[in-house]
């Protein structure tokens, strides 16, 4: 296998505490495909909607995903609230008091506000006078950016504890944009899904010094900018470098198929060559929580790395909750956590993947 450019960053963080929160509400396959045809699908004959729920349908199944995680309205549940539940629920786990938290990352894709920060609107909510705070935008990879960030606050001795919340609210950023994206062809309609293979879920967690509980050890990434067009959500009248994409009133677009087939051929060389480098079996790795775009993207790439998927992936909720982006690792951990699932001294090993196309994995050490 030909190495992939690779830089790796030793962390030697603990992490104090996690928090994740889920919405109860579930949107079926269905009632997915019919959101899609309200909102997109108005210049299309009858015929061709038709066609586009037995193409999706198809898609869903061979994705193996049922549901989307989605807010409840009666609630009251939305992106600010969900993050800060998920903020205050991580310090008080850490067992500490506002004040002790010096930083404060946020990260998100799929989330309405541009200006304030989301970071800057939690500080508000919980009284973080005084420190820093700023987001993060790394597409599905802001959660371990995130952390990697954390880690050189920390070594500089800049910040002690680092508070990092994660949250994906889709449906606050369909409801604004009802109208506005149009497919005049059935072969559109794939591309213009993006937002409505997504989740709803929300994440935390404060990390500090190393004190040899719940250590992530190293975090290595690689980047590539050549297929910047694999996934696209622009304002208005973006003006793109080049014409890849019909210009909608709001451009919302993604090549699935060529993602995962990125990620599948890439992801297994990177993660070979990252272990290699620090010295680590990958039979001796005990779990893997991966950002999930699908189930079969997730097993073709543990398969390719020689992992056990039944028994090397606990937490697979993709099926039920769709693609929660940066929270999806948070959450599967969380979960993995009220199950019990998880042993003091297990080697995890958690992989992400943002359009660009860039790949990432940390170790840690449970």
């Amino acid at each position: 296998m030909q190495a992939i450019s690779q830089s790796i960053h030793q962390l030697n963080l603990s992490m104090k505490s996690l928090s994740y929160y889920v919405p109860e509400g579930r949107k079926s396959n269905q009632e997915v495909i019919d959101d899609f045809l309200a909102y997109a699908g108005g210049d299309l004959s009858k015929q061709e909607q038709e066609d586009i729920m037995y193409g999706l349908n198809r898609k869903f199944r061979f994705l193996e995903t049922y549901a989307r995680s989605c807010i409840i309205e009666e609630t009251g549940d939305s992106s600010i609230s969900m993050s800060v539940k998920v903020a205050k629920e991580a310090i008080q786990r850490a067992n500490l008091q506002v004040s002790q938290i010096d930083l404060l990352l946020f990260t998100g894709v799929v989330n309405p506000f541009r200006e304030p920060t989301y970071s800057n609107m939690i500080a508000n909510q919980l009284g973080l006078e005084g420190k820093e705070y700023y987001d993060i935008n790394d597409t599905c990879n802001g959660f371990m950016k995130a952390i990697d960030v954390a880690s050189m606050y920390i070594a500089t001795k800049r910040a002690q504890n680092v508070l990092v919340v994660t949250c994906e609210s889709p449906a606050e950023m369909l409801n604004e944009i009802k109208g506005n994206i149009h497919i005049s062809t059935v072969q559109e309609a794939d591309q213009f899904m993006t937002l409505f293979l997504g989740g709803t879920g929300a994440a935390a967690v404060v990390v500090s010094e190393n004190d040899g509980h719940k250590v992530l050890q190293s975090y290595s990434e690689s980047r590539s900018s050549k297929d910047w067009d694999l996934s696209i959500i622009a304002l208005p009248a973006v003006k793109l470098p080049e014409e890849r994409g019909r210009q909608n009133h709001i451009l919302v677009q993604s090549d699935g198929m060529r993602t995962a087939s990125k990620i599948i051929e890439k992801m297994p060389t990177f993660v070979s060559d990252y272990l290699e480098k620090e010295n680590v079996d990958t039979q001796s790795i005990d779990y893997v929580f991966s950002h999930q775009i699908g189930r079969n993207t997730t097993y073709a790439v543990l398969k390719k790395l020689g992992l056990d998927v039944e028994h090397r992936l606990p937490v697979n909720k993709f099926d039920q909750m769709g693609n929660l982006a940066c929270a999806n690792i948070p959450v599967s951990l969380g979960i993995a956590m009220e199950q019990n699932l998880l042993q003091q001294g297990n080697s995890i090993l958690l992989l992400s993947s943002s359009c660009g196309l860039n790949i990432a994995a940390m170790r840690m050490l449970w």
